[in-house]
This record gives C-alpha cells, structure tokens and sequence, in this order.
C-alpha cells in the first residue's frame, strides 16, 4: 500500500507570510497612533481673546471651559500691524512660548510675537530691513522665541495685576500691549496654559 508523501511546505513560505502579518501590524499600530495623537491635539485647551468683548476663553475644540470677563487690552486697542511702543494688542494666532510664574504683573505668560504672518507683511511693506527679516523668521522657524526687540516690539503676553489698581483695571485699557486679567483670575488661567497652548486674538 502506497504512503501519501507529505506536503512540501515551500522554503521562503513562512518568511512571507511572517514579513506580511509584520508590515499590517505596523500599519495598524501607525493607524492607531496617528488616530490617538490626533484625538489628543484635538482635546488639547486653547484660547480665544476677543478684544471687542474684553473676553478671554479657554476652549476645548468649540465648547467653552471658562470665560474671563473684563480683561483689559492695550491702551491703544488691538490691531493687526502692531509696531513697537505704540500700545495696541496684535491680532492673530500665537502660542505661549514661555511663562513666569514670578512677574511684576504677579504671572506672565510671554507669546511668540512677532509671528511669521506679522514678519512678512513687515517685510513686503519696508517697515524691517532684510537682516531683521530673516533673524525673526530663522528663530520662529526653528521653534525658538522671536527677538522681542525689533521695530515690531514684543514682550507681549497674558498677564495679572500685581500691584497696579483694581478699579483702574476694571475701567480701562491700560496695558501697553499685554492681555491682562486679575490676580486671582491669571492663577485660575495657569492651570490651562503651557509652552505651544494656541492663543487666538482676535
């Protein structure tokens, strides 16, 4: 009585089928990552500053966490083309780029003004010069602080009080470009703010 012969498995087979089950788990687990990274930066807070309203919100994607009322801007109110000395809020978007948990103004959360939207229309309309240029845009490029102090001023941020008067504060703009709350509140807001939280003024 004649054996069956045992199938031949072929030699490079099984490295195949190891190599194919590899690249799909890759794959899913690049999926699931890139799914989870996006899910995360999606739910991360950020803040909108209405300078019409003198609001500041924290916000998570659209809902509203927290709103700050009576905030005060620039004594020059807020603009798109701000210069240095002039008083006035710049509108945009901006990240907090670094934070003093120890200020004059109690807490100081700095922004990464100038931004490059803010640079180039600076350049392309002559109010900096070429080396000036590309000495902001270099650092804002490679993650850095911008220099705070080109003709386009800087050393702007989110601060408290400190000593300056409450009802000074609650009756006018007085900053010189800062976006300014109460002791109490900016201590409430530091809970929600570190280095790349996205703040929008507009």
């Amino acid at each position: 009585m004649n054996k069956h012969t045992p199938p031949q498995h072929s030699s490079f087979l099984l490295p195949v089928t190891r190599i194919i089950v590899v690249l799909l788990l890759a794959i899913f687990f690049s999926i699931t990552a890139s799914v989870s990274v996006s899910s995360v930066e999606s739910y991360e807070p950020w803040i909108l500053i209405d300078t019409k309203a003198e609001q500041l919100s924290i916000k998570r994607k659209d809902d509203t966490i927290r709103l700050f009322e009576d905030i005060a801007i620039g004594r020059g109110g807020a603009a798109q083309l701000r210069i240095r000395d002039d008083g006035k809020t710049p509108l945009g978007e901006f990240e907090i780029a670094w934070i003093a948990k120890k200020s004059q103004f109690h807490m100081f959360f700095g922004l990464n003004y100038p931004n490059l939207e803010r640079v180039q229309k600076a350049y392309d309309s002559g109010e900096i010069d070429r080396v000036t240029y590309y000495r902001v845009r270099d650092a804002i490029v490679s993650g850095q602080v911008p220099p705070q102090n080109t003709k386009l001023g800087g050393y702007l941020g989110i601060h408290g009080l400190g000593s300056k008067d409450l009802k000074t504060h609650r009756q006018y703009n007085w900053t010189l470009g800062c976006v300014a709350l109460t002791n109490i509140e900016i201590e409430e807001l530091a809970l929600w703010l570190k280095i790349g939280t996205r703040v929008v003024i507009r």
